[in-house]
């Protein structure tokens, strides 16, 4: 070991001792003053003046408080739904019943929705590009091109796009908004 080294780990632990015994000393000292003090300040029989003005305030504002009022659900707690009482049912003679058939439910065609057009200039002229929003995706669609395998793209203008459904053959004007 170097005399350098030596020196150096010396005057580190002296310091460190001298660190020790004076963060001992000053918790000694620091026990007795806090001590003192903290039985003066919260001792109940010696109410700080401001507290018992404030506390006095607050006593008021709450008397004056509205009530909360009760939730009307409780959305954590299932509850049975009331049942009204079934009518009579009346028997209809059975060629009534067989003579009604129910209507057939209606076709529902896919929500298709115009989301922008784009344009740009080529040579050609004008080409309009249609954004859709079909089922939950966005579809590029040019004039003549087929979409979703339903619609056909006949018209694309500045403002509105015109479809033709393939299945039905009703034409479809979607426009900007």
């Amino acid at each position: 070991m170097t005399p350098a080294r030596t020196t150096v780990l010396v005057l580190g632990g002296a310091l460190l001792t001298a660190w020790f015994v004076a963060a001992a000393g000053e918790r000694s000292l620091g026990t007795k003053s806090q001590t003192a003090a903290p039985e003066a300040v919260n001792d109940p029989q010696t109410p700080v003046p401001d507290l018992q003005v404030q506390a006095e305030r607050l006593r008021v504002r709450l008397a004056a408080a509205p009530e909360p009022r009760a939730p009307g659900r409780n959305p954590f707690q299932f509850v049975q739904l009331r049942s009204e009482p079934a009518a009579p049912e009346r028997e209809l003679p059975a060629a009534a019943a067989a003579a009604d058939p129910p209507p057939p439910s209606p076709v529902v065609a896919p929500v298709v929705r115009l989301v922008g057009i784009a344009a740009s200039e080529t040579a050609e002229g004008v080409r309009r590009i249609a954004v859709l929003a079909f089922a939950g995706t966005l579809v590029l669609a040019r004039q003549g091109d087929t979409v979703a395998d339903r619609y056909r793209v006949t018209t694309i203008t500045p403002d509105v796009v015109e479809l033709t459904d393939l299945q039905g053959g009703l034409a479809l004007r979607l426009g900007l908004r």
